[in-house]
């Protein structure tokens, strides 16, 4: 009689023929099996004169090295780390060090503190461990806020950035035509004025979402 596990592992084979291999080159006419990951962590090589300490922000410097994330120029938060690793002494790529992507308790700025409002909605880092309402000086987003408690603010970090991003409502003063139809210069300044005032409120709205600084 012929062994079960050898029947199981038969099945198995077929159903492999019977879909296609992944191509990265080519156009599919069939099922494919597409290599994926789950996406809860990932492995980046290390700046030069870094060491990563668990459970602060990493963040990717302007060569996609891995750093600790700061107010910094030209930084991109990838997650949380979850290894120390200790390339003080080493260059750019000599030693990898693992992030954790996911929802995470992190510190609330005493100074410039998240409330419930911020739901929804972008923070930005502060320090290694702090986010904050403030984009300080680069406007380094930390992540998405899930919740803001006694104890912290909830984050997702690392993740695809419009994860639970709400929407911003902008009222637009201006009116289409209005500036056309002005009888004298007097009115088109206003209008001209409610105009200006649209654009700052629509950039207050993207930087609120991390889109510009």
């Amino acid at each position: 009689m012929k062994h079960p596990l050898k029947s199981l592992l038969a099945i198995i084979a077929l159903a492999a023929l019977a879909v296609g291999a992944f191509n990265a080159n080519a156009t599919t006419t069939v099922s494919i099996v597409v290599p994926h990951r789950d996406g809860a962590a990932t492995q980046y090589p290390v700046a030069a004169s870094t060491k990563t300490l668990i459970g602060t922000f990493a963040a990717l410097d302007d060569s996609n090295n891995l750093v600790n994330a700061t107010d910094a120029a030209s930084r991109r938060v990838v997650g949380i780390h979850n290894a120390e690793t200790d390339n003080s002494s080493g260059s750019a790529g000599d030693l990898s060090s693992g992030v954790s992507k996911g929802l995470f308790l992190v510190a609330n700025s005493a100074t410039n503190a998240l409330t419930d409002a911020y739901i929804g909605r972008v923070a930005y880092i502060e320090d290694n461990n702090t986010v904050s309402t403030s984009g300080g000086t680069n406007y380094v987003v930390a992540g998405i806020v899930e919740d803001v408690t006694a104890d912290g603010v909830w984050l997702w970090v690392g993740l695809p950035y419009n994860n639970g991003v709400a929407p911003v409502s902008v009222s637009l003063t201006s009116t289409n035509g209005t500036a056309a139809a002005a009888a004298d210069l007097a009115a088109l300044k206003a209008e001209a004025e409610n105009i200006g005032d649209d654009v700052r409120a629509i950039k207050a709205a993207l930087i609120l979402h991390g889109l510009l600084k």
